[in-house]
């Protein structure tokens, strides 16, 4: 049974997608969203989410919050440099706050460190609404937009989820590197199991649809009338090529002008072709290829017809 509905947001168009919270609900519903304005006056900032998670009581099955979140984040690389900025000086001993060109800075993993006044005036120094950058060789960066909205994810997620949850997710690849996508896929199974829940993605990309097997995928696809069809592939998904999904799931044709072009230019004889094709085996990709046999294929079908 479905105990509380999150509904996760990209930057861009479907920051829309979603309708707003109410006050009046039926069930427990929270829209998310992963952007770089975290300061947006719908939310709270990011870094006051974090600080919130630290401090969570609550469990998750055997854990609480924030050992679900240490749990999920390890598969994010150079993760133990993600750091967060402090407003003030603290006066306790806290020897994993940074200070950098004259600010301080608190590592993500390590909010949660130490005693508990420690914990206290560090956590109280966090700038709430302020984004997480990243400490490389005694200086500081800021993230990725694919690297924040990967972060701002987990946290919130591990923030809000609750036992029984459905999680929706709109288009999730915009901003992600395809690198993220394998990790971030990880964590929201690692969360789904810990919490018996279940997650629903509308995505337009191989790259998560790679990651499930087709049984999971379903395929909506509109005729000229306006009914609509929903099917699962007849493709294995599951760890296939990125472009072999591309093509048979989502029906992109990976030609374009200069493809059609050669294909106009290929000799009538077969033995000819042939030839051709063995030529630019070292030039064009295999889906290319792929597609360049079967329309010629077709043609000398037609021709002997």
């Amino acid at each position: 049974m479905v105990s509380r509905l999150l509904a996760i947001a990209t930057p861009g168009e479907t920051v829309n997608t979603f309708p707003p919270e109410r006050k009046n609900k039926r069930i427990k519903y929270r829209r998310l969203m992963l952007n770089r304005s975290a300061s947006a006056k719908a939310s709270r900032g990011f870094c006051d989410l974090c600080v919130q998670l630290a401090r969570s009581e609550e469990l998750i099955g055997n854990n609480d919050r924030w050992k679900l979140f240490e749990d999920s984040i390890q598969f994010f690389s150079n993760v133990r440099n993600v750091v967060i900025p402090l407003r003030k000086d603290i006066s306790v001993a806290a020897d994993h706050v940074l200070r950098v060109n004259g600010k301080l800075y608190v590592p993500l993993l390590k909010l949660n460190r130490g005693g508990e006044q420690a914990k206290l005036e560090v956590q109280g120094a966090v700038v709430s609404n302020a984004n997480p950058s990243i400490y490389i060789e005694g200086d500081i960066f800021p993230l990725s937009s694919g690297q924040l909205s990967f972060i701002q994810f987990v946290v919130q997620a591990c923030l809000f989820v609750e036992n029984g949850t459905l999680v929706l997710l709109d288009e999730p690849e915009t901003h992600l590197h395809p690198n993220f996508i394998s990790e971030f896929v990880r964590i929201l199974d690692r969360l789904l199991k810990s919490t018996g829940s279940v997650a629903v993605i509308a995505t337009h990309s191989a790259y998560f649809v790679r990651e499930v097997p087709r049984t999971q995928v379903l395929v909506f696809k509109g005729d000229g009338d306006g009914r609509v069809s929903i099917q699962n592939p007849r493709l294995k998904t599951f760890g296939a090529d990125v472009g072999t999904i591309s093509y048979f799931v989502f029906e992109d044709e990976i030609t374009n002008g200069l493809v059609e072009d050669i294909l106009d230019r290929f000799p009538q004889n077969p033995e000819a072709r042939n030839s051709l094709l063995r030529e630019l085996e070292s030039e064009l990709s295999a889906d290319v290829l792929m597609y360049l046999r079967r329309k010629l294929n077709v043609e000398e079908d037609n021709e002997e017809n």
